[in-house]
Order: C-alpha cells, then sequence, then structure tokens
C-alpha cells in the first residue's frame, strides 16, 4: 500500500510545563489529550478555540499536533502515546 492512501489522524495534546512549586506540587508538567481529529483543519480550528479558554490562554504555545498514519507502525509514537496515556491524561 502506498503512503498517500494511508489515511491520517491527528491526536491534539496541550502540555503545560510549571515553574512555581504553588502552581502544582506533585508534578512539574501537566498534559491533556484535547481531541483525535481525521481534518488537520478541524483541530487547528480547535486550538484557536482552545486558546481563549480559562487555563489554555496563559499558554497559548503549549498545543501540540501529532499526526498519524493509520494503519502504519511508528513504535517510538505509539511508546510516546502510550507513556502519556499511563500518567493519566485528562481526555475531554
Amino acid at each position: 500500500m502506498r503512503v498517500e492512501n494511508l489515511a491520517k489522524i491527528y491526536i491534539l495534546l496541550h502540555v503545560r510545563k510549571f515553574n512555581k512549586k504553588s502552581e502544582c506540587l506533585h508534578c512539574h508538567e501537566s498534559e491533556k489529550l484535547i481531541g483525535v481529529f481525521y481534518s488537520k483543519k478541524k483541530a487547528l480550528d480547535i486550538i484557536e478555540f482552545y486558546k481563549k479558554l480559562e487555563g489554555f490562554k496563559d499558554y497559548p504555545n503549549g498545543f501540540c499536533l501529532q499526526e498519524y498514519l493509520i494503519d502504519e507502525i511508528d513504535d517510538l509514537k505509539i511508546d510516546r502515546l502510550l507513556e502519556n496515556l499511563k500518567k493519566g491524561m485528562y481526555v475531554g
């Protein structure tokens, strides 16, 4: 199967690093899974929406959009995704 025929999904995360102990006593960063999208444009629109919300507007550079090909194995990306899910990321 050729790569251009593979479907893509986009996983949108938001990562916030804490600089002060008072912000978060038990962690150094917060990762949130915003959603999984078939359309890159939809994911980018969601980023713009979230940038206006409390808890996100102060960290506009914390968004991370990862592209995955359906039915293709990328061990590095899968390992990172599983690691993040084990950390108990918020699903919204």
